[in-house]
């Protein structure tokens, strides 16, 4: 009898799971302007039910933002980013439930080059990023450079969906790194000639981060990048995912190579 509650818990998982696909079926094979008008939609409808979130991008936003866009400004942008959110689901329902190449082949890459020049360093390339724009389609497009692409995920609470947010993850060929073991196996992808992504935004714990300044308060982000081990030191570049335009990628790269980005047709 002890083991039913998991049981459940995994069935009502799983039933979710194929709720959520059929919810996705529709707004997966969508016109993209019908399906990002859809998207937009569902934004205004998350800003509205989810009170609690609106208040904290609104607290960041005014934080942030607040001395040059004004109050009104401040609530049009903190409306518009859950729109965008929105969006972001309708992208991920196309992405996930169609073949991959529906969605990449909207996505146009410029620059490849500069990662190519630093891949030929032979030390791996170490892409520093975060949660902006879509960044399941960043790294999604990493196959459209012809490099292959490790990242590094925290698993998902609910183990069927830990599960199924890695095979579709998985789909465009990249290597999925878990966090808590983290540090060896991206010292062993660096090592095959890698680009590991790495994603900076979220709060760390205080026994893996450090308290930096951000916007003038005090926030904690992880600490590993800087503490880097001795040796050869791998490349690295700077990436975002920039607009959601059914769909739109933007990389940009720093140190050891130019700027770069990647564009929607």
């Amino acid at each position: 009898m002890s083991e039913s509650p998991p049981r459940v818990g995994r069935l009502a998982a799983t039933v979710g799971v194929g709720g959520l696909w059929l919810l996705g079926f529709i707004p997966a094979h969508l016109p993209p302007p019908l399906g990002l008008a859809l998207g937009r939609r569902i934004g205004d409808v998350l800003w509205l039910i989810l009170p609690r979130r609106r208040r904290v991008a609104l607290q960041n936003i005014e934080r942030s933002l607040g001395r040059d866009l004004g109050p009104a400004g401040v609530r049009r942008l903190g409306r518009r980013s859950f729109q965008h959110l929105g969006m972001n689901l309708v992208e991920a329902c196309r992405y996930f439930i169609r073949p991959t190449g529906v969605m990449l082949s909207r996505v146009h890459v410029e620059g490849v080059e500069h990662l190519r020049r630093a891949a030929a360093a032979g030390r791996g390339i170490l892409v520093l990023t975060a949660h902006y724009g879509n960044w399941e389609l960043l790294a999604a497009a990493h196959g459209l450079t012809g490099l292959p692409l490790s990242f590094v995920v925290r698993p998902l609470d609910d183990p069927i969906l830990d599960d199924l947010a890695g095979r579709f993850r998985r789909r465009s060929g990249a290597e999925l790194i878990v966090k808590h073991r983290a540090v060896r196996e991206v010292m062993q992808a660096l090592r095959r000639g890698r680009m590991v992504g790495i994603l900076l935004d979220q709060n760390a714990t205080r026994g893996e981060g450090v308290f930096v300044p951000f916007f003038g308060v005090p926030a904690s982000t992880s600490k590993g990048l800087a503490l880097w081990p001795s040796g050869p030191a791998p490349r690295w570049c700077r990436s975002s995912c920039a607009g959601s335009r059914m769909a739109g990628t933007a990389w940009t790269c720093g140190r050891h190579c130019p700027r770069r980005r990647t564009r929607t047709c």
